[in-house]
């Protein structure tokens, strides 16, 4: 006798589980032995359905990665591959069987064409309905399930589709699986709490007609309980509730004594007596249904505990009575809830704390919440937490309470660092909530008497002003609330500009998606942000207007804004800053309002022979890597110690930014000074590279070269700086403006243009139209005399004035 995990083997070392127990039904007594008995006849699954097909399911192999148990076991049922029931394609050989079951994997039968299972997912009911159909003597086989029963019978034809959750002529609830549609687990080794009940070696009955389907349902809804007994129940109104309700889905005279005696017979406690029962059938078949029949009986509802009164949602509510519901400024709704020993922070909304309240209800329940219970319980803890909750702030990553700053370590303990000017620690349970996307990645623990230098031999620079600007970023991006510099990476390509945007981005914010492609809309951009503490762009070639605009809004603020849903007018703000780095070969930053507000690098090549291979770089970086966090935390304590008293001698449009770091330059040991200097002249070349990259910028700066002043309308001052275009395209370009947009190219280019001593002046308007000014900045001994001539009311074309 071949040994598979799906045969019937005897022996001690068998895959198959067969139920160690007996069963009493009656006059009927139904042995583990007369099982096995049965079973040793047949050598594999085919002895019981010839021809069929065994499948692959997921089980407990590599292959179901879910953690939470009750997810898995509901994993572990899937069927590995795409039409699985094509009946046309071969099942499992009895080798790839018994190599899949020692890899903890299930298997399935694929239910036989002609073969209807009925599926019933209660323990209790479905031993009921084991032992009434043992008593009537009906030929089936029968697997017991971890929750209830499955049935295997002959179908009758009558069980058009395959259903869940449907109530049944005989009043159980259940599913039903299909020949050459649906499948079901066979019992093995590997599936513990599933065994074969009963075997018939002759022919099965037909799916009698107490199976057929009436309606969907659910449990919750069931017309009455299993077993009905006298006087708790109610039988007689049972029976007439039932019999109106089967008489409504046009059962005949004969259909309803054969379904009703059963009922009676195997389910009444004690059956109704002959004559009672053809009254109470009589009866109902006199009046024609009402139609309320399909709800529970009165008698029933005042029989139920206050236990069995409580609905699922109920339930549900009630694992969160201990737990703190909160909305946010914006009205996004939280619950605190309590793992192991530590507080977490989710949105009622999200998938994870749907699933924390699965499992609580799952481990008092032993089986999972319906969906619609959930989106019930969902609903009312929303609407508590928004109107009941208390309101607070929650984060992603950084925070700041009182004179501390926060950081989320985003380990599965949910501890923090601490940051006050008198050092650093890690703390479980911060004063503050963080929220965690599904792309932040957990930060190493930090460690203490740590250097910067360690990060030096990771990241590409060109000279040690470049070096103090990339520290600077980093202890900015820890300050949460504060504008924060966009980081501009240029250089070409082998300079590595990926790499040490990965590097930069893992010490602040590490994540799944270290390195993105630029979304094309201020709506992705905005949800991207909301989702990260960082945000990194790799390989850009350029930005559009629009895409620059909504950087400068992350860099300093000024709300990102999206509809909540297309089908709505309620709009999200994302009133928020977050640091960002960009990186590309060429001059990405063009408009002068973005690169005022950002750090551009332009990275050296590295020769071949000091490069290394990716295993090795990236070991050595995370060897080192806490103790650097732990010197990053280190210069951001002192930063908040010496605040208070650090000053700037003159502000730059980033001033909060520069000041932060000035604060920092005790503990980094920096000169005093010394980062303004740096962070100057990398302005200036920024504001130089954004005028070189502008053709309106280029052409003034020619055209004004003999000039000290030049005043005339935008039509004519167009046509004179289109004289100095150095490429004859660029006028038919998008770079080069319509005289509508002119003056708006000129605001946005005009503090690089007063660095180069040029001053754009916008005149009112006048009879022959929109008028603008250039003048020398550095010649003014003449000029105040001009304003005068300037602002007059006199019409002209253009005119120079020298």
């Amino acid at each position: 006798m071949i040994n598979h995990g799906y045969n019937f083997a005897t022996d001690g070392g068998n895959y198959m589980n067969i139920k160690n127990s007996a069963y009493d039904e009656g006059a009927i007594k139904y042995s583990t032995n007369d099982i096995i008995s049965k079973l040793s006849d047949f050598n594999t699954i085919s002895g019981i359905f010839p021809g069929a097909k065994i499948i692959k399911l997921k089980g407990y192999s590599a292959l179901n990665i879910e953690q939470e148990e009750f997810l898995r076991y509901k994993k572990a049922k899937v069927p590995i591959e795409k039409g699985f029931n094509d009946l046309t394609k071969p099942g499992l050989t009895d080798t790839e069987i018994e190599s899949w079951l020692e890899q903890k994997g299930w298997i399935g039968l694929v239910v036989p064409v002609g073969i209807d299972v009925i599926d019933i997912d209660d323990k209790d009911e479905g031993n009921l309905i084991f032992n009434a159909l043992q008593a009537e003597s009906l030929k089936f086989h029968a697997i017991e399930t971890v929750n209830g029963y499955q049935f295997i019978f002959k179908s009758s034809g009558r069980i058009q589709k395959q259903r869940a959750s449907f109530l049944m002529a005989g009043g159980f609830i259940g599913d039903y699986r299909l020949g050459g549609k649906g499948q079901i687990v066979l019992p093995t080794i590997n599936t513990p709490g599933r065994n074969w009940v009963k075997i018939v070696e002759k022919e099965l009955s037909e799916t009698p007609i107490f199976f057929d389907c009436l309606k969907k349902s659910n449990k919750n809804e069931r017309p009455f309980p299993f077993p009905v007994r006298e006087g708790l129940d109610g039988r007689n109104d049972t029976l007439y509730y039932h019999c109106s309700r089967l008489i409504e889905f046009g059962y005949n005279h004969d259909q309803l004594i054969l379904i009703l005696s059963f009922l009676n017979q195997r389910f009444f406690l004690p059956p109704l007596e002959e004559e009672e029962f053809y009254n109470t059938i009589y009866s109902a078949s006199k009046h024609k249904p009402s139609g309320t029949n399909y709800y529970q009986t009165h008698q029933y509802e005042k029989a139920r505990t206050d236990q069995e009164k409580k609905s699922q949602a109920q339930f549900l509510l009630e694992i969160c009575a201990d737990v703190e519901l909160f909305h946010t400024p914006e009205d996004e709704v939280y619950a605190q809830i309590q793992v192991n020993n530590h507080l977490e922070t989710r949105s009622i909304k999200s998938k994870g704390f749907k699933l924390w309240l699965t499992k609580n209800f799952y481990e008092s329940h032993n089986k999972p919440p319906g969906s619609q219970a959930l989106t019930d319980a969902i609903g009312v803890l929303e609407a508590k937490a928004l109107f009941e909750g208390k309101r607070y702030n929650v984060y992603t990553r950084v925070a700041e309470h009182g004179n501390a700053i926060y950081i989320d370590l985003c380990n599965e303990n949910w501890e923090a660092v601490e940051i006050t000017g008198a050092g650093w620690s890690i703390v479980s349970n911060p004063p503050v909530r963080f929220r965690r996307s599904n792309i932040m990645k957990e930060m190493p623990k930090p460690l203490k008497d740590g250097t910067l230098s360690e990060l030096k031999p990771f990241i590409n620079f060109k000279n040690e002003n470049d070096w103090k600007l990339i520290v600077a970023w980093l202890i900015a991006a820890f300050r949460p609330g504060s504008p924060y510099p966009i980081l501009t990476i240029q250089g070409e390509q082998g300079s590595a500009k990926s790499t040490t945007t990965k590097i930069l981005l893992s010490l602040i914010d590490p994540s799944t998606l270290p390195l993105r492609a630029l979304p094309s809309e201020e709506r992705d951009l905005s949800i991207a942000a909301k989702n990260t503490w960082v945000l990194s762009f790799d390989n850009l070639s350029g930005l559009s207007n629009a895409m620059s605009d909504a950087l400068c809004k992350l860099s300093t603020g000024g709300g990102l804004s999206t509809r909540k849903l297309y089908t709505d007018d309620e709009e999200a703000i994302f009133n928020i800053m977050r640091p960002a780095i960009i990186n590309g070969i060429d001059d990405i930053a063009k408009r002068q309002d973005l690169l005022d507000r950002s750090l551009v690098l332009f990275l050296p090549a590295i020769p071949s022979n000091q490069r290394t291979d990716e295993s090795t770089f990236w070991q050595k970086y995370e060897a080192v890597k806490p103790s650097i966090l732990g010197a990053l935390f280190e210069v951001v304590s002192g930063a908040l110690k010496e605040l208070p008293n650090a000053k700037l001698n003159e502000k730059p449009r980033m001033a909060d930014f520069a000041l932060w770091i000035t604060a920092a330059e005790t503990t980094l040991k920096w000169s005093k000074g010394s980062f303004m200097e740096a962070y100057n002249s990398n302005r200036n070349e920024a504001i130089e590279q954004g005028l070189e990259s502008d053709p309106v910028g280029v052409a003034v700066q020619s055209f004004m070269k003999n000039r000290d002043i030049w005043e005339g309308t935008v039509d004519k001052t167009l046509t004179e700086l289109s004289r100095f275009i150095g490429d004859e395209k660029t006028k038919y370009s998008n770079a080069w403006p319509t005289a509508r947009k002119l003056k708006e190219r000129f605001r946005r280019i005009a503090p690089a243009l007063r660095a180069k001593g040029i001053e754009y002046i916008d005149l009112p308007r006048r009879s022959e139209g929109s008028v603008l000014r250039l003048e020398k900045v550095d010649k003014t001994s003449a000029l105040s005399t001009l304003h005068a001539q300037i602002q007059s009311n006199q019409e002209f074309d253009g005119v120079e004035i020298v």
